[in-house]
């Protein structure tokens, strides 16, 4: 046993010229891994907006991830992810760190509930044998499902303490068959303290209120209401639970009936996950991914191809990355590397809400475009 500890704690660093010869035994100095890299995973649920006696959950959260950025080595690199709802990527594996400090100082938390086993799976997927995982996190989320983490080096920095705290879980319009103005609400109501409380709920419609309730919950009871409602639903309807507790924003939920439409977009190509996590950050966007494209969808909005030539004639809303369709003229030159300031058509309606000037690309492809057609953007002037 004595050797095994002997042997954890001293050993020759590949390259390192600090060993000594001591009475026929090699002593050795344990050198830092300067080249191991962290992944960081910040908690962004509603729960972290909560306050106790320590203060508010995510800004201790922060302090805590301005620590693991301060004890990063001098070659190591990280990279940072956030946890709601889905898993978001905040950074690329990068050293500089006065942009990691810059993400940290303007992290915040959102209304959302989160999904930390996405976060975590999100993050094996970069993590390199030796790096280590970092989570920041108040812990309030289900059982994690991730058996890959037994074999890697996860530490969870937990935040915050338990406290008072009760909240809207559930609030639901349902049409009452054969009706068009006879409806069900559910509203579900839970406490999550260790004490019973005593708080008002209100319903409104469109600022009307159309609902008001004592309520008495014991010490982690969850209750569901269910009540008729009859009339013509408006735009917006809003439930309030009146009762001061340490985390407000889940006193208040609403529904909005609107006729928006949903866009329907088709991602073609392999998972990639930078242009999915933006896609899905668009609340009207319902996402479907496949990996090959045999024949047109119906009912699809816009497709995207990424790194993917489209099989069939153009038809519809089409966006290509890193691809050519046949009957698109345009012609691939080769490959150009750093093109250069990029200008773009300010003016466009698909450009004026973009920002290039600090865009710097890396490698880009050179084309030939046909007669007739224009560049909205490229390196130097514009045609």
């Amino acid at each position: 046993m004595a050797a095994i500890s002997f042997a954890a704690y001293y050993f020759t660093a590949p390259g390192s010229q600090e060993t000594s010869r001591n009475n026929g035994f090699f002593s050795f100095v344990l050198l830092p891994r300067e080249d191991r890299n962290v992944i960081l995973i910040l908690d962004t649920t509603a729960s972290m907006k909560a306050r106790g006696r320590g203060g508010v959950r995510f800004e201790e959260a922060r302090r805590r991830a301005l620590a693991v950025l301060a004890g990063l080595g001098k070659s190591s690199r990280m990279l940072i992810i956030e946890a709601g709802s889905k898993p978001r990527l905040k950074s690329s594996f990068i050293k500089e760190w006065l942009a990691l400090r810059g993400i940290i100082d303007n992290y915040a938390p959102t209304d959302e509930a989160g999904d930390m086993s996405a976060a975590l799976v999100t993050a094996l997927a970069f993590a390199r044998e030796d790096d280590q995982i970092v989570v920041v996190t108040d812990g309030a989320y289900d059982n994690l499902e991730v058996p890959a983490l037994e074999k890697r080096d996860v530490r969870f920095e937990l935040v915050g303490e338990g406290g008072r705290n009760s909240g809207i879980t559930q609030f639901q319009f349902r049409q009452t068959y054969g009706s068009h103005e006879q409806f069900e609400v559910l509203i579900t109501v839970a406490n999550f303290s260790r004490q019973p409380i005593k708080a008002h709920l209100e319903l409104f419609m469109d600022q009307s209120l159309i609902f008001d309730q004592a309520l008495s919950l014991g010490a982690g009871e969850e209750r569901d209401l269910i009540f008729p409602y009859s009339g013509i639903i408006g735009e917006r309807a809003e439930v309030f639970l009146d009762y001061d507790d340490d985390l407000e924003v889940d006193n208040h939920a609403y529904a909005v009936f609107s006729s928006i439409k949903e866009i329907q977009v088709l991602l073609v190509g392999e998972d990639n996950i930078f242009l999915r996590s933006l896609l899905e950050s668009y609340p009207r966007v319902v996402l479907t991914e496949i990996k090959k494209a045999e024949e047109t969808f119906k009912n699809i909005d816009i497709t995207i191809f990424d790194g993917t030539a489209p099989p069939f004639p153009l038809k519809g809303n089409i966006v290509l990355i890193n691809t050519l369709a046949v009957d698109v003229p345009i012609r691939l030159l080769g490959q150009v590397r750093a093109p250069g300031e990029i200008k773009w058509r300010k003016n466009h309606p698909l450009m004026n809400s973009l920002e290039l000037t600090d865009l710097n690309i890396f490698q880009a492809q050179s084309v030939a475009v046909g007669k007739g057609w224009k560049p909205c953007s490229t390196p130097g002037a514009l045609p």
